[in-house]
């Protein structure tokens, strides 16, 4: 049957579930055929869109006077949208052939992004990552920790900023 499992954590009316859609849900559903494709997809909408995007965050110096409207305007706005898209998909779909540490990387960086919703979306995505995929826990905290040791100490308040976000 192409019904909904009973494993299958959403139901009409109820809030959007953060769990990941595995293999085995994707084929209980009757979409397990389009399930890699997603995957594969979402990786590379993830690569191009950070490579378009990544480096507008808040400790680019190219941007420190700049007010985000001025820098997120027409079609780079359109981007974010899409991206703040993407990384809210994870972990409900992980990309396909993304190394964890890259994810989690690429992820962190985002929670400073000039655009306060992409960077709120990152900071949830990574909490949800921590609640949703045990497995990947060490590798989450690990991970937004190592990245925040590069961040410039300049940006005392932007580090203050993301550690409360992710302990929130």
């Amino acid at each position: 049957s192409s019904g909904i499992n009973a494993e299958w954590p959403l139901r009409p009316g109820t809030k959007w579930s953060t769990n990941s859609i595995t293999d085995e849900i994707a084929e209980s559903i009757g979409v397990g055929v389009y399930l890699i494709g997603v995957r594969k997809a979402l990786e590379r909408m993830l690569h191009n869109l950070q490579i378009a995007l990544g480096h507008i965050l808040q400790t680019n110096p190219t941007y420190a006077n700049k007010n985000s409207d001025e820098i997120l305007e027409g079609e780079r706005k359109l981007k974010v949208q899409l991206l703040k898209t993407c990384v809210g998909a994870i972990p409900r779909i992980i990309p396909e052939g993304m190394q964890k540490v890259n994810l989690v990387e690429l992820i962190s960086k985002l929670t400073i992004h000039m655009d306060k919703d992409l960077s709120w979306t990152a900071v949830e995505t990574l909490k949800n990552m921590i609640r949703e995929l045990p497995r990947w826990r060490l590798n989450v905290v690990g991970g937004y920790l190592t990245w925040m040791q590069n961040v410039p100490h300049n940006y005392p308040v932007v580090m203050d900023r993301a550690l409360v976000h992710l302990a929130s």
